[in-house]
């Protein structure tokens, strides 16, 4: 009869990092499956994500504090923005907000849906294209 080899701490650790591993897959897999069945998973239009959307910010009144709930922009860009704002008038558009240091075309775009200018509602390309057609 042979006798049985001695198991090594390496095959022993082995072991027990596949078990964890199992053991947190399936955690994973129970955990899914429970968010699934309580309504975990919500998937909205774009309509409801537009009604759900805060008042936008007015970029001519709006304080530090209030630009900073605006994405991409932090206390060193929402202070940027307040001293333009003094400095050189209030913006015609959102387009001119290009004019601080540190804003350029894409935060400007990531900011449209959330900004207005002097109580104007949020402008999208389609409504500008309109105006610049007729003249206006």
């Amino acid at each position: 009869m042979r006798k049985p080899e001695k198991v090594t701490k390496s095959e022993i650790f082995l072991l027990c990092a596949t078990f964890a591993f199992v053991l947190l897959v399936l955690i994973l897999h129970l955990n899914s499956r429970g968010a699934e069945k309580q309504g975990g998973y919500t998937v909205r239009t774009q309509q409801e994500q537009e009604a759900q959307q805060p008042d936008p910010i007015d970029l001519n009144t709006a304080d530090e504090e209030a630009l900073q709930r605006l994405p991409g922009i932090g206390p060193a860009l929402a202070e940027r923005i307040v001293a333009d704002r003094a400095a050189n008038g209030p913006f015609a558009s959102v387009e001119e907000l290009t004019r601080v240091s540190g804003i350029g075309e894409k935060t400007v775009e990531d900011i449209r849906p959330y900004v207005t200018v002097s109580g104007t509602a949020p402008q999208d390309k389609g409504e500008e294209a309109a105006r610049e057609d007729s003249g206006s």
